[in-house]
């Protein structure tokens, strides 16, 4: 019984930590997308003045 929710824990754990990964991954992609769009939103402004 011990053994089957210290399994159960570890895979709860492994779940988290990967939704974790996800999470940051698709932070730093929407970030990094982010950061393009401004750069190109900066460049059109500066082609403008």
């Amino acid at each position: 019984m011990i053994f089957i929710l210290h399994f159960c824990k570890k895979e709860v754990l492994g779940h988290l930590d990967r939704a974790k990964h996800t999470i940051l991954a698709l932070f730093f992609d929407f970030f990094l997308y982010f950061k393009a769009q401004n750069s190109i939103i900066i460049q059109e402004i500066l082609n403008y003045f």
